[in-house]
């Protein structure tokens, strides 16, 4: 490893210390930070979607000039903050071996703009350094505790992830590791750092807790101390940089090597972690429109040609795409064409696919191999038109797209100054194209493919990025205004030129459309693994949501004709709810005025309305559980109006709605009643409504701007979660009455299902397992309510498509079904405020592994709420943390293997006794006044006494109570008959081969009776 002077770390070190002076005067701070920027003659970065930035944290500030820039620009702006904040230290003049952020993600927070940014997200940061410096200089076990639960807290700031550990390292990196990517690949792949205790090190895999923080950290102390080849945390971060530069290298001389023994030519290819990205596809594409060209008058011969390629690709696993819903298609245009290979597809089915069209193009430009940053059609939606029946398919929508093709390779050709002509046919055949339905966005991506280098891309990737404040911010009105429309083709052709105006200025580090449009594909691929590493929605930001149309639908046609949606519950008490920070502040308000145990639905449909939904939502009206009335556009924020809407006081709760649509239609599938649900995780029930509606695109539609108001309503306020159904109120004393198990168990198995989720009653036959679990249930929701218990008996044939999803026959070939599962999960997910349980009969009789497939993860207490995609269908699924499943296994059937270890580790195991002495069988025998009764007892106690001796046996096999229960002293032959056929069978079972034993204790039980 190349020598690294350590001389920064005083510098930073006192930079943290001075820092934490400003804690209270961040606005003076951040005052200070906007005027040095001005004076050193630097471009101050962009720190929130506004500016001057209305918070900023220490991190973020040491973040200035840790950052991908020049050593001089670092050297100046650490140099302006010492000068102003006081640092005395000198400024470092070399900054190698310290960790930097990327330039695109330079702050600790998001941006205020930013709905996933919370009020406390800066305080967190704050609280962390404050907390952090005092534990690192002094130690002690009330500082360490201070610091983890700072850590903690700022950990669950969105976006901040592995980045906290940065700044940690940099206010103290005496005391905190940097767990950067770097770091975590040599602490867990390489023996480079000997580990004594590796489990302090874990997998990495993820944002350790503080308490595991501080362990790397102490981990890594040891091995510091007891002579590793480095002697600081500095000097190990400065060594994960060398080892992962040197294993990069190592990778790539070994490709070339494996690249020349192959008799490849190309010696320039890099690494994939160094290579500079390819473009060389520009020069295939445009090559590719200008032979398609040709075939403008010419589209027969080209769909004989498209058919015919297709025929024969099939060999190689190339299937032909729909095209139509005739074949051969009537007709085709050249983005259609393009869209061929440019969908969601393998790599290698896109170079075969181009390969063989340039074959029978005459395409001379070789074939690209690699399609980075190239858009892509969603592959259900690949076609540039309607189909042929569709009765909404333009009769020259076909000719206007081989007309935009033709114009837009003219006009980009054209020389410059010398294109009027070209441009005004370019703009002519354009707007031609954007009034066809269902084309929306799609035209622009075509003609980024035919002239990349001209036209820009507007789908949502280039759209973010374009206005992003933390990408490119270009919020120049006239030219860009929101692009919440599809812009008209002056419009379009302006922001094509601002554009390269723009990148002809050198600020950006990418020069061209193509290099600019695959910097927005990055950054999107970027946050998308940043919002899954998060387990936020998988719906790309978008929620879906359905709510009730008044009651009865009664004001759905005021709700449509004029635009907003409301829900009631505006009782005066609560007011405007943007004064609540929680859902359970809501829900003790209404509990408190009320007088009622618990509000669950109502607090959590008032906290979703006004702090959950937002912007772009989409919203479906409903009547009752499957009756939808119209689909809509949320485009504001919530609006608290004192004196109601609609002449209704208490509808006070207001967002602004676009309906886009109003039809009434029955959905296949039931939603709970609730006045407000959301659906965002239920892909298949959105994608049926969303087809329904013709929403092809899924894209967010225009918000257009609303001049009057009228409401989606929720019913008169009558605050009872489902007032249509009241169950039988249950409590834990009804439990104890009826299951006869004493109260300490009782406690222990409560404590046991809240804590692993999932539980297993296990035990002999007659210990009233079956019993017990369904009324366990009722006493932990405190009703008989059986919408909210499932239960199912597991056998031998019992499969994963019968409990969560498969295919199954009908009368016209087979459709996929849902099992019992997933309808209750689905049901429990809608409904997150209630507990729900799930009953599995003889749970050992089935084969688990292949029953629960991808549940084996899901069931897990830690990854509830965890979305994966299933064996079947396109959707994902997840066990919702409100879902608690509970067994039942007979430790006596002999018959039935161990059960997996891999399934036995997710539940824990409750071991059901005879409950003979417990006090509510001792109160039901004593109230049976049977003196043949407490003989038999007596007996049976004395048997189960020699069972649990016996070594073949043991307490698993003992008899259980329930064989006695619900009998009648009056009836004095069912008790002898319960002997004869019940109790007396089993006892010959078990000691089936010592006949001398089993027909003694047979008399025994016999004599009881008599």
């Amino acid at each position: 490893m190349d020598e690294i002077s350590h001389d920064w770390i005083p510098f930073y070190t006192e930079l943290a210390d001075r820092l934490l002076d400003w804690r209270d005067r961040r606005g003076e701070l951040i005052g200070i930070i906007c005027e040095m920027f001005r004076a050193i003659d630097i471009k101050c970065p962009t720190l929130d979607s506004e500016y001057p930035p209305a918070d900023i944290d220490p991190f973020t500030v040491f973040g200035l000039f840790n950052k991908g820039l020049t050593t001089e620009n670092r050297i100046r702006i650490a140099g302006g903050l010492a000068e102003r904040l006081g640092v005395r230290a000198a400024v470092p003049r070399n900054f190698a071996g310290i960790p930097v952020l990327d330039k695109r993600k330079g702050t600790f927070y998001r941006f205020s703009s930013n709905p996933k940014r919370r009020p406390e997200d800066i305080d967190n940061l704050w609280d962390l350094l404050a907390a952090a410096l005092p534990f690192a200089d002094e130690g002690g076990e009330a500082r360490r505790q201070a610091f983890i639960e700072a850590f903690d807290r700022a950990r669950t700031n969105s976006g901040v992830r592995w980045m906290i550990t940065f700044g940690l390292f940099w206010a103290r990196p005496g005391k905190f590791v940097c767990l950067d990517e770097r770091t975590r690949w040599v602490l867990t792949d390489t023996d480079t750092v000997p580990l004594r205790n590796p489990e302090a090190i874990g997998s990495l895999r993820k944002v350790p807790s503080g308490e595991g923080y501080v362990r790397i950290c102490d981990a890594l102390a040891a091995v510091i101390a007891e002579g590793c080849t480095v002697k600081s945390l500095a000097e190990l971060f400065a060594l994960t940089y060398d080892v992962s530069e040197k294993e990069n290298r190592r990778r790539k001389a070994e490709k070339a090597r494996l690249i020349a023994e192959a008799g490849d030519d190309d010696d320039d290819e890099e690494d994939e972690t160094d290579r500079e990205v390819s473009f060389d596809w520009i020069l295939f594409y445009s090559e590719l429109a200008d032979r398609l060209l040709d075939y403008r008058e010419r589209r027969g011969e080209l769909i004989s040609i498209i058919c015919e390629m297709y025929s024969a690709l099939a060999a190689r696993g190339v299937t032909y795409p729909k095209l139509d819903d005739v074949y051969p298609p009537s007709d085709i245009d050249p983005f259609t064409i393009f869209g061929l290979f440019n969908k969601g597809l393998t790599n290698e089915k896109r170079i075969i696919t181009a390969g063989a069209l340039a074959e029978r193009l005459g395409v001379k430009t070789p074939v690209p191999q690699s399609f980075e940053g190239v858009p892509v059609l969603n592959n259900q939606k690949a076609t540039f038109y309607l189909f042929t029946n569709d009765p909404e398919r333009s009769a020259h929508g076909i000719d206007d797209l081989w007309s935009l093709f033709a114009a837009a390779i003219a006009y980009a050709d054209a020389p410059a100054g010398e294109n009027a002509s070209e441009r005004a046919a370019f703009i002519r055949a354009y707007d031609a194209v954007r009034g066809t339905k269902y084309i929306r966005w799609r035209h622009t991506m075509g003609l980024f493919w035919v002239r990349a280098y001209r036209y820009l891309n507007l789908d949502k990737k280039n759209r973010r990025f374009l206005l992003d404040p933390e990408c490119m911010a270009l919020n120049d009105p006239e030219v860009y205004g929101n692009l919440s429309e599809v812009p008209d083709g002056e419009r379009y052709d302006r922001i094509c030129e601002a554009i390269l105006q723009e990148l002809g200025t050198g600020r950006w580090g990418f020069s061209t459309i193509p290099e600019l449009s695959r910097e927005a594909w990055m950054v999107s691929g970027k946050e998308k693994a940043e919002a899954a590493a998060e387990e936020d929605s998988v719906t790309d930001g978008t929620r879906y949501w359905a709510c009730a149309a008044g009651e009865n639908a009664s004001l759905w046609e005021q709700c449509h004709e004029q635009g907003i949606i409301a829900i009631g519950w505006g009782y005066d008490f609560l007011g405007d709810l943007m004064q609540y920070g929680t859902r359970e502040e809501i829900n003790t308000r209404l509990t408190e005025k009320l007088e009622a145990a618990s509000y669950p639905n109502v607090s959590l449909a008032l906290w979703e309305f006004s702090h959950e939904m937002k912007p772009g939502d989409v919203i479906y009206a409903k009547k009752g559980s499957n009756t939808i009335l119209g689909r809509g556009v949320v485009i504001s924020d919530y609006i608290f109006k004192v004196d109601g809407v609609l002449g209704r006081d208490t509808f006070r709760n207001v967002r602004k709605v676009t309906w886009t649509h109003c039809e009434r239609w029955s959905a296949s599938e039931s939603i709970p009643m609730k006045t407000l649900t959301e659906v965002t995780n239920f892909p298949d029930y959105i994608a049926e409504l969303e087809a329904h509606f013709g929403v092809i695109d899924d894209e967010k539609p225009a918000a257009a701007a609303v001049a009057s108001t009228a409401a989606v309503t929720a019913p008169e306020p009558a605050p009872e979660p489902e007032p249509e159904y009241t169950p039988e109120p249950y409590s834990p004393a009804d439990f104890l009455s009826e299951v006869y198990m004493d109260e300490s168990d009782y406690a222990t198995l409560v404590r046991l299902i809240r804590r692993k989720r999932n539980v297993i009653l296990q035990g002999p036959p007659g210990v009233g397992k079956t019993f017990a679990a369904e009324r366990l249930a009722w006493s932990m929701i405190g009703a008989k309510d059986q919408r909210r218990v499932g239960l199912v008996q597991f056998h031998q044939n019992y499969a994963y498509e019968d409990f969560l999803m498969g295919w199954r026959p009908t009368r016209d070939g087979f459709e996929l079904r849902h099992g019992p599962f997933f309808e209750f999960c689905r049901r429990a997910e809608a409904d997150p405020g209630r507990d729900y349980f799930f009953v599995i009969d003889e749970i050992n009789r089935g084969n688990l592994s292949k029953i629960f497939g991808e549940l084996l993860m899901l069931i897990e207490s830690d990854k509830r709420g965890k979305r994966v995609k299933l064996l079947y269908g396109e959707g994902t699924f997840t066990v919702p943390a409100n879902v608690y499943l509970i067994g039942m296994m007979n430790t006596a059937d002999r018959s039935i293997a161990i059960i997996d270890y891999a399934l036995r580790r997710r539940f824990a195991f409750f071991d059901m006794k005879p409950g003979f002495s417990s006090r509510g069988f001792t109160e039901y025998l004593a109230g049976l006044a049977s003196d043949r009764m407490n003989r038999l007892v007596e007996c049976v106690r004395k048997l189960n006494v020699e069972i649990r001796a016996d070594e073949t046996l043991g307490s698993g096999f003992e008899v259980g109570h329930s064989y006695f229960c619900g009998l009648s002293a009056d009836d004095p032959g069912e008790i002898g008959e319960i002997v004869e056929y019940e109790i007396i069978p089993l006892v010959r079972e078990y000691w089936y081969d010592d006949p001398d034993r089993a027909s003694h204790w047979a008399e025994a039980l016999r004599a009881a009776v008599r």
